[in-house]
């Protein structure tokens, strides 16, 4: 089953559970019978003494979202572990940001079952094809395709994200239109720095670049996100990371000396 698709909403629920009733700690994944929050997820994911590894990956990756605390580690185990440790942090908002990441998921989940009945009533209005191709059948709640992480035979990673492409290009052609001079300009200033480089770090094309941006007036890279893109995204991360060459199968660390707790 794919780590993304599954329903994370109970094992939030019954981490704020597990935090209540136990209590709750902070320097450690456990003091005691207290625990933190990532214990908790832990737990909360654990049926008749097994632990689902998966459902706790995504579910910290979905929480580490959810709080983005300002720790230097990629880890979302790491990550989660110092939004919890933070001084100020109170017991309060480690309850409450477990509950709101299950009602996040509740709406989506209602939301995506809504879509389906209007797929099913849709379908039931319109007649059928009378040989329907295998390609016209719908997929209910499918991923996007233009916006995906994947791994190349050799575990390389990579992120597709055909929307920026489009708004960087829709962006071009608008300002050419008011002003094709200056386009030209630029763009050909960059094609000759891209032709003939006269430096190994690429800073030439990196301040042609720039200059096109500023010309055209362009935003920075980047695209909004859907809650469901993100957890696509995070369980294709996770599927990456388990892929990705002499690490495939390993589970992120902090660096040693960090200061940061490691994964368990």
């Amino acid at each position: 089953m794919s780590t993304h698709r599954i329903d994370l909403a109970p094992v939030f629920r019954r981490a704020a559970v597990v935090i209540r009733q136990d209590g709750w700690c902070q320097g450690a994944f456990a003091a005691g019978a207290a625990v933190d929050v990532v214990e908790a997820v832990r737990r909360a994911a654990t049926v008749d003494g097994v632990r689902d590894g998966d459902a706790v990956d995504t579910a910290v990756a979905l929480l580490a979202v959810q709080v983005d605390p300002l720790v230097i580690n990629a880890d979302p185990i790491e990550r989660v572990a110092g939004w919890n440790d933070q001084p100020s942090r109170t017991l309060g908002e480690v309850v409450g940001a477990l509950e709101q990441v299950a009602v996040g998921l509740d709406r989506e989940r209602a939301e995506g079952r809504a879509a389906e009945q209007r797929h099913q009533l849709l379908d039931a209005a319109v007649p059928p094809l009378a040989c329907p191709a295998p390609q016209a059948v719908r997929p209910i709640l499918a991923q996007r395709a233009d916006l995906a992480i994947r791994t190349d035979v050799f575990g390389t990673p990579y992120l597709r994200a055909d929307r920026v492409r489009r708004d960087t290009l829709v962006q071009l052609a608008a300002t050419w239109r008011e002003d094709s001079a200056a386009v030209i300009d630029v763009l050909d200033a960059l094609a000759e720095v891209v032709g003939c480089p006269r430096d190994s770090e690429g800073a030439e094309v990196d301040a042609a670049v720039e200059d096109v941006e500023v010309v055209c007036d362009m935003g920075p890279a980047e695209m909004e996100l859907r809650r469901a893109d993100l957890i696509q995204l995070i369980g294709q991360a996770l599927d990456a990371h388990r892929a990705s060459g002499p690490w495939a199968g390993r589970p992120i660390a902090a660096p040693a000396g960090s200061g940061l707790r490691r994964s368990a």
